[in-house]
């Protein structure tokens, strides 16, 4: 059995070794996909440097997820991506606001990138705030590439199979270390040809426990089995701290 909020170094991650906690000292930069229930929040950090990727639906669950990792005294955080205006995504904001400064909250901005030291970010695609490009909410999500230590975390709002498959298109995509799966498992996400692409080592699902909507879908669970990703669920094993 897996415990709840398990800390690891990434190639023992990607070896599908998950089961120890393992102590990290060292002052470089992690990656925490927290456990928020049914929404999406990650945080970049490294030292005072800290990056959000969505703030998930409560601010309780966020600052747990935060607390500790946080340097004392630091109340600030430089940046905070917001993938798309649902609830589940950007509920926290407004405590977010209320106990922390906060640099720059990005809603958009395709191509933008955002470096400190040797972290990069860059907004492979997304729309501008107040802009609908799709029918679908879920579908105008940012999408996130990081690039920290040697490794890459893509980050995928709720995109479904059509921004996929642009994606690819547009030729932006290229292998990474880490997935951040998009809206929560969803049946309608995560295509195989896009997950061939993007070829990760791991998968994080952000998704509730005994969630209404039946996420994560079986599909999805199917395809990254039968493509050998290894996989993260934080209904089942809660955060995930990821050392870079």
């Amino acid at each position: 059995m897996i415990n709840k909020g398990i800390v690891v170094g990434l190639a023992i991650v990607l070896l599908g070794i998950v089961s120890l906690t393992i102590s990290v000292t060292n002052n470089g930069a992690s990656v925490v996909f927290c456990d928020v229930g049914q929404g999406d929040a990650a945080m970049v950090y490294s030292g005072y440097f800290q990056a959000l990727v969505d703030v998930g639906p409560s601010g309780d669950d966020l600052n747990k997820c935060i607390s500790g990792k946080i340097p004392a005294g630091d109340k600030k955080i430089d940046l905070v991506f917001v993938s798309h205006p649902q609830r589940d995504h950007e509920g926290a904001l407004s405590w977010l606001e209320k106990n922390f400064e906060i640099g720059k909250v990005v809603r958009g901005g395709i191509g933008d990138i955002y470096r400190y030291e040797d972290l990069y970010f860059e907004i492979l695609d997304g729309v501008e705030p107040n802009e609908v490009v799709t029918e679908n909410e879920n579908d105008d999500s940012l999408v996130v590439l990081f690039k920290g230590g040697g490794r890459s975390v893509l980050f995928t709002g709720d995109i479904g199979f059509k921004r996929e498959l642009a994606l690819i298109a547009n030729g932006v995509l290229e292998k990474i270390d880490v997935l951040k799966v998009a809206h929560h498992g969803s049946k309608y996400s995560t295509g195989k040809e896009f997950l061939e692409k993007v070829r990760p080592g791991l998968a994080v699902i952000s998704v509730g426990e005994k969630n209404s909507y039946g996420h994560p879908s079986r599909e999805v669970l199917i395809l990254f089995e039968q493509l050998g990703v290894g996989l993260w669920r934080t209904d089942k094993q809660g955060e995930l701290v990821v050392k870079l």
